[in-house]
């Protein structure tokens, strides 16, 4: 009897660890890999496919919605990334969708702020013409009248020559042509107004050779005579104008950088404004560090997907702004 209970239950087992060792995935799993793949390589409409999938599957899959969100977030799609983690939300309840809301959220407002402050709001210039002309009189000369002399058939009368009538024209001066301008100046912009009334007290960094350039920046750019606003953007023109966003055959050489200068924010700088090309981190950085140059008050923002702190380069997005 004990042999066979023996028996028995090693057989119980050896079906439990086979049951076990044939546990497969679950069938949004694969999708929701694949996802996340696709939204590494930077394929955002594939992504957005394969975490469709996984929400078809499996309606309260967190990470699918919040997969599904920063694809379109990449894209600047935000309404869609906003319905995506109110339906995530909606189906879970789960914390990081709120918070991932929040944070697309605050982008949109950010960028909103930054979009309306930055536009120059110039009245056009009203011209108003007061024209007086003088049109000349001019004075038809009178008319004379040639008095008749009957001639008595036995007279000679002499031919007399009537003396010839003279007709004085008065002279006519026209009055000027009157032209009134009235200019109206250009209203200042509520960046302009905040920017230009800043104080200003320029820092610099511990990198030598990122203070080096941008004084040298500065010196090609900048005038003596331009208000803070105009220095600010011609800063900001100058990196949409020189530098791109960092390509597959630059990216050997783009990481030589960052180890170079130990991953700081520094080097960040420095690697855009040497070799023109980058990424967020370093569009980002060399703004702020030129804006502080200036004797701005900038800083670097960081937003962290899925609603929290991860280690992952590629999990962040730098921004920058003014205190």
């Amino acid at each position: 009897m004990k042999k066979f209970v023996s028996i028995l239950l090693t057989f119980v087992m050896i079906i439990t660890v086979t049951s076990c060792a044939n546990v497969k995935k679950p069938d949004w799993q694969e999708y929701l890999d694949l996802g996340q793949k696709y939204l590494l390589d930077g394929d955002y409409e594939q992504a957005i496919i394969e975490f469709n999938k996984v929400i078809e599957i499996e309606p309260k899959n967190v990470d699918a919605y919040l997969g599904l969100a920063e694809a379109y977030t990449y894209l600047g799609d935000y309404d869609k990334a906003i319905d995506a983690l109110e339906r995530g939300y909606s189906e879970t309840e789960d914390e990081r969708l709120s918070n991932s809301l929040n944070d697309v959220r605050e982008l949109v407002s950010a960028q909103t702020e930054a979009v309306t402050t930055a536009e120059v709001s110039t009245v056009p210039e009203t011209t108003t013409m007061s024209t007086t002309t003088t049109v000349p009189t001019t004075t038809t000369p009178p008319t004379t009248t040639v008095p008749t002399t009957t001639v008595p058939p036995t007279t000679t009368v002499p031919t007399t020559t009537p003396a010839p009538t003279t007709t004085t024209m008065p002279t006519t001066t026209a009055s000027p042509t009157t032209t009134e301008v009235t200019t109206t100046e250009p209203k200042e912009s509520k960046a302009e107004k905040l920017l230009n009334s800043a104080p200003l007290n320029p820092e610099f960094t511990d990198l030598d050779d990122l203070n080096n350039i941008i004084e040298e920046i500065f010196a090609e750019i900048l005038a003596d005579d331009m208000t803070t606003y105009e220095k600010v953007k011609a800063c900001y023109d100058y990196l949409i104008e020189n530098c791109h966003y960092l390509t597959d055959s630059e990216y050997d050489l783009f990481v030589e950088y960052l180890f170079a200068y130990g991953l700081s924010r520094e080097g960040d700088a420095y690697v855009i404004l040497k070799e023109h090309f980058g990424v967020c981190d370093n569009y980002s950085a060399a703004f702020a560090y030129m804006m502080r140059a200036l004797g701005l008050d900038w800083d670097l923002t960081v937003i962290y997907r899925r609603g929290k702190r991860i280690k992952h380069r590629a999990d962040i997005h730098i921004m920058c702004g003014v205190s």
